[in-house]
Formats: C-alpha cells, structure tokens, sequence
C-alpha cells in the first residue's frame, strides 16, 4: 500500500479524478438501463435496507458533480503507457452525453410513468452547450501530443482498425486500450466471436458464427446519390433508389456503407493458396448453404449482408498456417467516446433545444444543421438537401439516421430508440427485422470464378428467428424479484410489478 504522504497534489487529484469519473460512467450505465436509483453516497452498514430511489433527474444531478470533479482534476493527456485512462476531455464529453440523455423524452417519466413527453428544451440547450465546449476543445488541441479531431475521408477506416504504433488516433476520446499478442488471445477471439463467418474462423458455435450480420433495416439508412449528385435517404425519390438489379441498389451510396457492409459476391481477402475469397450468402452459395443447416446461427445470419466494420481481409484463419502474425498485423480498440459523436450529440441536443435546424443560441454558434453537414463533407457526402434542413420532421429524422449510419455496431443504436421512445414502433411488425435475398442470374453461378462479377435479383425478407416483442415496459429493465422485495422503497417500475 503507497501512502499518501508520498503523493504529490497533482497525483492525488489524477487519482481522485480518476475514481470520480468511473463512479459517475458506472451509475450512468445503471439510470440508462433502470432510471432514477438511489443515491449512494455513504457507506452503508449490514441491515440497512431503506434505500430509496429517486427520479431520473435527480440522479443525473448528482452524477454531474462527480463528473464536474473528474473535469477539473483529470489531466489533459496521459504518458503512452498510460494512455485510455479517463482524460479531462473524456470527462467533458461523458458530460454532455449524459445531459444529451437527462433531456431525452424517456427521461422526463417519473418513477410511476412510461409514457412519451418530449425534450426538455433547456436541458438540452445545456447539453448543446457541453458538446460545444468539448468540440472547442479539441479545436484548440492540435498542437498537442494527442490532438483531438474528425477523421478525414482517407483516415476513416484507421478510426477502427491501424497500424501499431501509435495506438492514439484523433477520432478517439476515450478507448479501451489492448495489448494483443500471441499469448493474449483476446483480439483474436473477439474478432472471431463477433465479426467473423465461421468459414473463415473454424469453429462452431458462438466462437465461430457471426453475431453482427447488417440487417436491411440498416442498410437502408445509409444515403443514395441521385441523378443531380445530391446524396438523399433511399425513400426520397430523388435517390433514385429501388432494390432491383436495374437501379443498382448498392452502387453510389454513403462512403461509410463501403467501411461497414460487406455485399453478396465482395472479394474479401485469400486463402492461404492465394485463391480469393468471396462472400457467398447469396442464394446457393457456400456460406447461404452452411446457413441453412448450421444451428448454432438458427439462420440469424439471413439478411445476406456481413459486417465489414473493425476487419480487415488478412485476420483469418486460413492465413493464420502460413502467418500467424496475421490477427496482430492491425489493432483495433474498444471505442466508448470519439468525436464523430459529440457532433452528433451536437447537432440533436441544439436542434431539440431550439426547434430550428439552423438556429444558434449564446455558447452555441454552429447550427444542428452545419454539426451534420461537417461531418458529412469529411466523408465526401453532400451537405442535407434544403428542403430536410427546413422540416423539422426531416431534420429529426436525418440527424437519427446519421447518428445510426455513423456509429454502428458501437453500443449507440439500443440505448438511443429506448430514450427517443421509438422502440415500440420499431418493433411493431412481427418480424421487424429484415433481411435481402441475393440470387444469382445466372443458374451455373458455382462454376464462375470471379464471383464479384455475378449479378443478382434482390428481395426483402423477414429474418423470421427474430421475432421481437417491445411494450411500453420494456424501456426500463426490470428490478430482480428479490431485490424489490427485500429492500424498502425500492420501487419497481412500471408494467413489472
């Protein structure tokens, strides 16, 4: 045990920076899933059972005490040993996420409602404020050791996977750090577990079948450029979007769907003989065939796309005989903050404060809409159509598909349809989740080579083991039986009493 006395000021505040800011990112992950919880801010003795909640805002208040701690000593960068602990930045932007949700309609119930109330206005104007402050932030930080900023175009791809070294990359706020190598596996099995098919990790089960499988749902959220070289969502008609082979459904989309989606015939990397690999979850090819009497996947991986995002085409198995270096060559991170969503967080927080996409407030001087369209001329997309800026109806719905399309498979999409209320409408369908049949042209498609050259017919279908059931309860977990009988005033919450 080190004593105290041997600290200096600074390495105190680090420490105590440190524990403030992971008290207050542990209980936002608890009032996220559960709502307004006790305060625990003492210790409690054995026998002590009254411990009763309280609304979601009154623990949000709290928490941001915590936060405001954790910003005030938590220093501004780390030495590389040390680098992914909690930074004064990383604190900064937990901040105005974690007020983005105390101003989500979800939170606005009491303990006793699940209902549906809007924004609170100025709670997200102050969350609009916190996004500014850390977007200043990282304005004012490229002359630092780890400047801070948006990936260009050419840079996107090293926001998910890179060289090493460095292991910082300016995307990144705050990350789980790794250390892979040939004794720690965990790169290797995660990749394997989450992203890989199973051809290309041999194994079974829930270590070798694909668990992110893109859905259509997704898919059609990423834009579609139209005939005047405008980039619209696919249910404008100015997209000229249609899933037949004629429109050429997946030709001249948003420049991040090529990052993330993998499409029925992509050449994706080689076998240890040279020969290429294809993605075959067309209809009758290799992988679609496996689908169908593969029970561990139960046919989940039927929505005939595959997830791109956090691979790359060398980390397989079939290279591993002849390089083993192969799941090492690159890294990747675990990312919990990055700066593409304090723009977003931005862009919402401002636009549901004020109700005009193209307003600014004191503190505040970028609109929602130019927060959007900064990170759509990155990428090289066109900045939203006029006529969806004017709308407030569109904007909302632009600004949501953006966040979608732009932090895919990281941990954003559940938590946000729970706290803008729109899970249930989501999952009202029996089958809401939807997936594409890709079938080959042509009949003799297994003696073609060069399978990125077959053409293919597309229809929707239902990916029918998903059949999801969401009612108004389910937006807040549940408190186990035991808990809620055993401890005095915890209330339970609504619909699971």
């Amino acid at each position: 045990m080190i004593s105290t006395r041997l600290l200096t000021p600074e390495q105190k505040n680090e420490i105590l920076g440190q524990a403030y800011f992971y008290r207050s990112w542990f209980y936002f992950q608890i009032i996220k899933r559960y709502g307004g919880m006790p305060i625990i801010d003492k210790v409690f003795e054995g026998g002590d059972d009254d411990i009763p909640r309280v609304t979601y805002h009154e623990s949000h208040d709290w928490m941001m005490e915590d936060i405001q701690k954790a910003i005030y000593m938590l220093p501004d960068s780390w030495d590389d040993p040390n680098y992914g602990r909690p930074t004064k930045i990383a604190a900064m932007a937990l901040k105005e996420w974690a007020q983005l949700f105390d101003a989500s309609p979800l939170m606005q119930n009491d303990l006793n409602s699940t209902e549906n109330k809007g924004y609170d206005t100025e709670r997200a104007k102050s969350a609009a404020k916190s996004a500014y402050e850390v977007i200043r932030y990282m304005d004012g930080s490229k002359s630092a050791p780890y400047p801070y900023g948006l990936a260009s175009k050419e840079e996107y791809t090293n926001v998910f996977y890179f060289k090493y070294p460095p292991v910082h990359q300016p995307e990144y706020i705050w990350v789980k750090r790794q250390f892979p190598n040939a004794a720690n596996q965990n790169q290797k099995r995660t990749i394997r577990t989450f992203w890989q098919y199973e051809d290309l990790a041999f194994g079974s089960g829930p270590d070798g079948n694909s668990m992110c499988c893109p859905s259509l749902n997704i898919v059609n959220m990423f834009d579609k450029k139209g005939a005047d070289g405008i980039y619209y969502p696919i249910d404008d008609p100015r997209s000229g979007y249609a899933l037949d082979y004629a429109h050429k459904p997946f030709e001249d989309r948003d420049p991040r769907f090529y990052n993330n989606i993998l499409l029925p015939g992509t050449t994706w990397g080689h076998y240890a003989d040279g020969r290429t690999y294809y993605i075959t979850t067309y209809k009758g090819g290799a992988a679609y065939q496996h689908m169908l009497t593969q029970k561990d996947c139960n046919k989940r991986m039927f929505t005939g796309f595959m997830c791109k995002k956090f691979m790359w085409p060398e980390c397989n198995q079939y290279l591993e005989k002849n390089n083993p270096n192969c799941w090492w060559d690159y890294r990747f991170l675990t990312i919990y903050i990055r700066a593409s969503q304090i723009y977003l967080d931005y862009a919402e927080a401002l636009f549901e404060g004020c109700g005009s996409a193209t307003a600014t407030i004191e503190g505040c001087p970028i609109s929602a809409a130019e927060a959007i369209n900064i990170l759509r001329r990155r990428i090289g997309l066109t900045d939203l159509p006029s006529d969806i800026v004017a709308d407030p109806d569109k904007f909302r719905a632009a600004y949501r598909r953006e966040r979608a399309v732009e932090l895919m498979f990281e941990n954003h999409r559940w938590w946000d349809i729970r706290r803008w209320m729109i899970a249930h409408e989501l999952f009202a369908g029996q089958y809401p989740i939807k997936g594409m049949l890709a079938t080959p042209k042509d009949k003799n498609h297994s003696k073609v080579q060069d399978k990125s050259t077959l053409e293919f017919t597309y229809e929707v279908t239902d990916v029918i083991p998903e059949e999801r059931k969401f009612g108004m309860k389910n937006y807040w977990y549940p408190f186990s039986m035991n808990d809620a009988s055993s401890l005095n005033n915890l209330v339970q919450n609504p619909g699971w009493e």
